[in-house]
Parts: C-alpha cells; structure tokens; sequence
C-alpha cells in the first residue's frame, strides 16, 4: 500500500515555530494520509537553527508546554489548530471572540492565548454548538457546513465549529481545535476525509520523545497505519470501554501493582497523565528523595535530579505491558522548579487519563469501525 505524505507540526512551547512547505501532494483512493508531527525545541535547550528540506524557522514562541498541531485550510486561509483525540469537534475562535477565564468572568482576548490568525468573515449557522473540556475550558459558537483542506486533501460540505465565547489557556499560536475523537450522533472532519476519499474508518498516532523531536514529532496516519499494513498480532487490541457513547475509552490498565478498572481516556490533548488516588500514591512511593507537594502552585514539586525505582512506569493494557520511563515523567517549569507530568484526578469520579507522555512510548491505532483500540510499544535506539 501506498503511503501519502503531508506536514503537520508538533509544538512545544519553549522555542521557535517551524512551518513546511506548501507542495500538495496527489491522493489515490484507499491510501492512508500520513501527517507528519514535528516538534519545536527552544534555543534555550540545545536545539539549533537548521533546516530539514523546507523546514525554516519564522518566529519565537513564549510558551512552555506540548501541543500537537495541524494547518487546516478554509477558504484559502490556513489555521493553526490543536490536535486533540478527546474531543470530535472542530472549531475555530472567530475574530472577536469574547474571551473567558475558567471561572467564566469576561477577560480581554489576549487572556485566552490564542494565536494571532482568527476566522474573520460571513457564515452561514446551521445550529449553536457548546463544547466543554477538561479542567474547565471550554468554547460556544455557531457551526457552519465549510469545505477544507488539509496538507492539500480537500474534504466537502464538513461540519466545522466558529469560536464566539471561549474559556481557554491557549499557547499563543493554535487558533482552535482539530477533533479525531467521535460520537455517535454526529461527523468529525477526520471521518468525512475517511470516507470521502475510501479509506478504512481510522486512524493512527505515533508521538516521538521529546529528546528525538527536534526534527520530527512522530507521525498522524488517517486511514492506517504508519507501515501501511494492517493491524496484525504485533499489537494489543481492545475494545472500547463504552461503544455507544463515544471517544476513546479502555476499560482500565495495571500500573504496576495496581488495577485500575476505570474507563480510561486516551488523550492527545493533554500534556499529562492522570491517575486515580491509589496509582498516584504508589507513583509517588517510587521517588527519592520524596517529592511535595507545592501549595501555591498546586501541584507535586520534585527535585530535578530525583531518582524513580524502578526505572520504567509498566502499564499493562490487554494482555501486555507498556514501559515508560519514570525520567521523562519530570518537566521542568522553570529555573531549577520541576514537577511531574503524572497528577491526580480531581475528584474521585473523574476518569484516568492517559496522556502524552504515554503516547510517547506507544503506538496507538483508533479503529472507528471496530471499534477497537490497538497499542504498540515505541522502541527506541
């Protein structure tokens, strides 16, 4: 099978935005999109300015954190969106889009940190549309029937979200949300290219470490898998926790010695995991010297050259273990400050989740069809 490639980026936030060139590829019926992610390291961490193929530097960013993001275009305008596998709309924030904090109280628009290319001009609503996210942001706007293009794949007559009240902490550079996710009343764009084009009804991720990113990300296949072949016993495959109510649920894992039989999120757009009360206390057992807890920035402080035993975090999903090491689970906020990716769930109901730092290490394949999960370990040199 023949793979397509187009270009995607990988964001983090403390560094330099690197955009690709506008060459559009041709398409054939039946053959994946590959969409390659490509993250941004700051010239404070070692990177470098150089070049891969049309790869150029163009402007400095300002904020520290991990985003995976795609150019959609719509009416010949390109947008810099979120990926995001826990939500199936997408939207964009309009040009004058009242902006929120969490607390819903009115702030200016540069409080919400989105970037500077904002939909502006006449549509035509088909109906409102309220999305809510976790920790507490969220988006209420109109949704109109646009076509749009992405790494030159033209999809028609899809829904797409425009952005009027938004309670967001943004990065300063995505304007609003591309969704993978699903539902089962309705579209996402993902699906419409899918079918649009005859290609099987899911897709694949595949996000490098951050110490192999700075001149590709990993890769976003919509229609496969990477390697073009089908997914075989060479992966875990689960169901869906939930296989009427939508997105990607597993029902639970074992980390370490723990089960965790909660419907668990597999989710793109969250930059860390979540653990319920017990896996999170026996992930911080792991530590030395023990980390604490800072009251004013609310999260768990860990000293920056803290030791895990054992060296790897073991997720068992299906019937094999996923390891990921307990090192690359420290970010550093700033100055000599370091705290964990790993945190616990607000509330006791809260579902787990399982972030970026897991995706790191795994391989996952999202079949909509099958409604079916499949994970692969990342092995690296």
């Amino acid at each position: 099978m023949i793979l397509l490639r187009v270009n995607v980026y990988f964001l983090y936030f403390v560094g330099f935005l690197v955009l690709f060139g506008n060459t559009a590829p041709s398409f054939g019926n039946g053959s994946p999109l590959v969409l390659d992610l490509v993250r941004i390291r700051g010239a404070n961490d070692g990177s470098h300015h150089g070049k891969r193929g049309d790869i150029f530097v163009i402007q400095q960013l300002k904020r520290a954190d991990d985003r995976l993001g795609i150019n959609l275009k719509l009416r010949e305008k390109t947008y810099l969106l979120h990926v995001d596998t826990g939500s199936d709309r997408t939207w964009i924030a309009q040009s004058d889009f009242v902006c929120f904090d969490l607390n819903r109280q009115r702030q200016s628009q540069e409080s919400c940190k989105l970037g500077p290319n904002l939909f502006s001009g006449r549509y035509q609503p088909i109906e409102d549309f309220h999305m809510t996210y976790g920790g507490g942001e969220g988006v209420v706007g109109k949704l109109a029937i646009e076509n749009v293009e992405i790494g030159g794949l033209k999809a028609k007559n899809v829904e797409i979200g425009i952005g009027e009240d938004v309670a967001w902490k943004g990065d300063g550079l995505t304007v609003g949300l591309f969704g993978i996710s699903w539902e089962p009343d309705r579209s996402s764009i993902w699906l419409d290219i899918c079918e649009q084009y005859y290609l099987p009804l899911q897709f694949t991720i595949a996000v490098n470490r951050k110490a192999d990113g700075e001149n590709n990300g990993g890769s976003l296949i919509i229609g496969g898998t990477l390697d073009g072949e089908p997914v075989n016993d060479s992966w875990e495959t689960v169901e869906l926790a939930d296989k009427k109510s939508g997105s990607w649920f597993i029902d639970g894992f074992d980390l370490q010695t723990v089960k965790i039989r909660a419907k668990t999120l597999i989710d793109s757009g969250n930059t860390e995991i979540y653990l319920t009360e017990k896996p999170f206390e026996e992930f911080l057992a792991l530590w030395e010297p023990a980390p604490k807890f800072n009251e004013e920035k609310k999260v768990w402080g860990v000293d920056c050259n803290a030791e895990g035993r054992p060296e790897t975090l073991d997720f068992k999903i299906g019937q094999r273990k996923f390891k990921i090491p307990l090192k690359d689970n420290i970010i550093l906020q700033w100055r000599d400050f370091c705290y964990f990716a790993v945190k616990q769930t607000t509330r006791p109901s809260d579902h787990p989740i399982l972030g970026l730092p897991f995706m790191s290490y795994v391989t996952i394949n999202h079949d909509w069809e099958e409604l079916t999960m499949s994970f692969k370990q990342r092995v690296y040199p």
